[in-house]
């Protein structure tokens, strides 16, 4: 099976695939190569893979937009101003707004977050990591970090599965009314708190080119994808720190109760088994990348996984080594422009909730002998991951 999925380049199933030994074939015998069946050139070296996420001229490709109409206003605002699918000026524009969001979110204690969360789950009873935790930690702390009150809180996070689908490459009917019947609903919502803060005010004062209407609409808008990139990237980090801490405990590793070892944990994971393992370009002239030449309009597959698992880079990166100088040579969280904004708070929130785990309980338990992923390619997601505390 993995000898097959390597002649394939890609990993098209999550469910079948050692992710580490696949990533480091490619990484040697395919550092740039041109996948005749997915049309498109695959980079999995981290030198090629660096190169094209510097490049200003590999755009990101925008998610399929249904015919005019059938989106409503809202939405289609939405897919104009996000920062993580836009390019030029418009991606400027609105990566300072990201920016103003991230300073305006103050910083909260994911303990009593995490209290109230555990809360709902009968003591000493198993439950599901991914939709206790997940789901709902990493959304709940950009909210609570910018004073929504509960109910608004508990509307975002219900509303989340419909909100995400704005990010579908391919939209179905069902997709578009779900998104058609929330995204009004959340726009009057974030608009109010977007409002309470001067951040709109700081926006103009830094771009004097925009309208204020146009700088509350980045905001807004922006906002939302920085609850879309919690809800995937970091709950896939979560599980995976989860996942971790138990194969920790089972195989009698010592697990420091200082921040220095959760750091180190979490910037080996971020590498060995990043949440986000690809990014998706489009050359918008022609690019020079090793020795070969990426003609303008050819679509690129950046593989992060593959770049993070190149031995000319990390020291035998098979291996898991929380102690190795260089983990956070990482490119989990991409390079350039178009650089996760968020990596620093993913980060720190894995830390921090693995910390309040071994503080709190000593320990995680694994209840369930395989884990099943979402069909997402490019976030490696469980759908659900059973423990006890």
């Amino acid at each position: 099976m993995l000898h097959i999925i390597m002649e394939n380049l890609i990993i098209d199933n999550w469910n079948r695939v050692d992710a580490i030994s696949f990533y480091t074939y490619q990484s040697i015998h395919n550092p740039l190569v041109y996948s005749k069946q997915h049309s498109m050139w695959v980079a999995n070296s981290y030198a090629c893979c660096k190169s094209i996420l510097s490049s200003e001229y590999a755009r990101v490709p925008r998610p399929g937009i249904p015919e005019s109409g059938t989106l409503n206003e809202e939405a289609l605002l939405m897919l104009n101003n996000l920062a993580r699918i836009s390019n030029g000026d418009q991606h400027y524009h609105a990566r300072m707004a990201v920016r103003l969001l991230y300073d305006c979110i103050k910083a909260v204690s994911i303990g009593p977050i995490m209290d109230s969360l555990l809360a709902t789950v009968n003591n000493h009873a198993e439950f599901d990591w991914v939709a206790v935790i997940g789901k709902q930690l990493p959304v709940v702390s950009i909210l609570k970090g910018l004073s929504f009150s509960d109910e608004d809180c508990g509307w975002v996070v219900k509303n989340m599965p419909a909100l995400i689908k704005i990010m579908l490459p391919q939209k179905t009917k069902q997709d578009i009314e779900d998104i058609n019947e929330v995204i009004p609903r959340y726009y009057q919502l974030s608009s109010r708190y977007i409002h309470k803060h001067t951040i709109t005010d700081q926006l103009l004062k830094c771009d004097a080119t925009i309208s204020r209407s146009e700088a509350s609409g980045l905001l807004i808008c922006n906002l939302l994808g920085l609850f879309i990139q919690s809800y995937d990237a970091c709950r896939a980090l979560l599980t995976i720190a989860a996942t971790t801490l138990a194969r920790l405990k089972t195989e009698r590793v010592s697990i420091k109760a200082d921040n220095a070892f959760f750091q180190k944990l979490i910037d080996e994971l971020l590498r060995i088994d990043p949440p986000v393992h690809n990014t998706r370009r489009i050359a918008s002239h022609d690019l020079q990348v090793d020795d070969k030449v990426i003609k303008e309009g050819d679509a690129i597959l950046v593989v992060l996984g593959a770049a993070n698992m190149d031995y000319m880079v990390f020291d035998s990166p098979e291996r898991f080594d929380i102690e190795r100088g260089n983990n956070s040579a990482h490119l989990t969280f991409g390079l350039g422009g178009h650089a996760c904004i968020a990596k620093h708070f993913c980060r720190d929130m894995a830390v921090q909730t693995s910390r309040y785990i071994v503080d709190r309980f000593g320990e995680i338990n694994i209840h369930q002998q395989n884990i099943s992923y979402e069909s997402q390619l490019n976030v490696k997601m469980a759908k659900r991951l059973m423990v006890g505390l």
